[in-house]
This record gives structure tokens, sequence and C-alpha cells, in this order.
């Protein structure tokens, strides 16, 4: 009995020390997606509501899949957005950003950001 409160309070102990982390990381994540907004898009003010949810990080986006994404235009967007070079075998966090553009419905886009939580490597 005695090792299973030890094994219970060693877990306890471990999330309260990594949620800060968590939060840093998504509050960095979503400063970094509204900078994007800001910057490329074609009228930010007109993209409203903005809520930043669902922070995560994925394997599964291969390089030809980044460029995929980083080509194709979105409504809304400036065209030829500057992102930085695809770089193999990375690990990439993502962020999604759920808003209203002109009182219309709720739209979605997805903010894929290199490991180092520097910039925007693509976004769908």
């Amino acid at each position: 009995m005695k090792m299973t409160h030890r094994y219970i309070y060693i877990i306890g102990i471990s999330f309260l020390v990594l949620l800060p982390v968590s939060c840093g990381q998504k509050h960095k994540a979503a400063s970094l997606a509204d900078d994007f907004v800001e910057r490329y898009a074609l009228q930010p003010e007109q993209l409203t509501d903005r809520d930043y949810c669902h922070f995560d990080s994925t394997h599964r986006l291969n390089d030809s899949l980044v460029a995929e994404l980083q080509q194709q235009h979105k409504p809304l967007f400036k065209k030829d957005i500057p992102y930085p070079a695809p770089k193999a075998g990375r690990m990439l966090y993502l962020i999604r950003m759920n808003y209203t553009s002109g009182g219309d419905d709720t739209l979605v886009h997805t903010f894929y950001i290199d490991e180092h939580m520097q910039h925007i490597v693509a976004f769908k």
C-alpha cells in the first residue's frame, strides 16, 4: 500500500511541474499564430473572435506535405507568404485557430510551427 501512495504522489507532482510548461508553449504558439495572422491576412481586423485551441505536436507531416501546404493559397490571406525552408524529419507543433470573418460562421485554420517555436512553417 505504501508504494501505491508513493507512485500517486510522484505522478501528481510530475503533473503539477509539467502543466505550466505546456501552458507556456500553448501561449507561445498562439502568439506566433496571432502575429502571423496580423502580418499576412488581407484584412486582419475582419478576422474576429479568434480562439486558439488544440495545441499538440506531430511527426506526420513530411517535407512534401509542408511544401504543398505552403504553396496553397488560402482565401483571406496574402499570396507568396515567405516560409522558412523545410527540414527533413522534424517534429512540428500545431495549434488550431477558430474565428469569424465578417460575421459569418466559425472558420478554422491549423498553424504548423517549427520544433523551436520560432516560425510558422505552414498552415491550412
